[in-house]
């Protein structure tokens, strides 16, 4: 009995739901080593809640999406690093700077800034994103608005 609980307090923390930090950071870790929307989005599609990962398969099956969803650019990923989170029942904000046009790891020239909008939507699965914001255009381009418009 002791053994059997000693193997149950171990495998809790296996069983916790990501963060919001966990979630936004494996989808921008594959992205950085992919630099391929359609890979980043096939192999991550439990980051994103089924209503944003069908307007992303929707839109990334036309050609007309020749513009990266993760970074706002066009060149390819460098680095990116996490900002401020914000949590408020269950939504959550994770601010990203992301670089762009160089060799990986480099941080080079004004990073795009992007709030990434998370929320729980089915129990069990945990915080998803439902929508990315680039901050630094004006107006502030927001994904999911520009999938629909696909």
């Amino acid at each position: 009995m002791r053994n059997l609980l000693f193997v149950l307090l171990l495998s809790l923390p296996a069983l916790a739901l990501p963060s919001a930090e966990e979630v936004v950071t494996k989808l921008y870790r594959t992205h950085l080593k992919t630099q391929d929307m359609r890979k980043t989005v096939a192999q991550n599609g439990r980051c994103f809640t089924p209503e944003f990962l069908e307007l992303l398969e929707k839109a990334l099956s036309k050609p007309e999406a020749n513009i990266d969803i993760f970074t706002h650019r066009k060149e390819s990923m460098s680095d990116f690093e996490l900002g401020p989170t914000t949590i408020q029942g269950n939504q959550a904000q994770v601010h990203v700077e992301i670089w762009t046009g160089g060799r990986v790891g480099l941080q080079k020239g004004e990073p795009e800034k992007a709030t990434l909008y998370l929320i729980t939507v089915n129990d069990g699965v945990g915080l998803q994103v439902n929508d990315i914001q680039f901050t630094t255009t004006r107006p502030r381009f927001k994904v999911a608005d520009f999938l629909r418009g696909l």
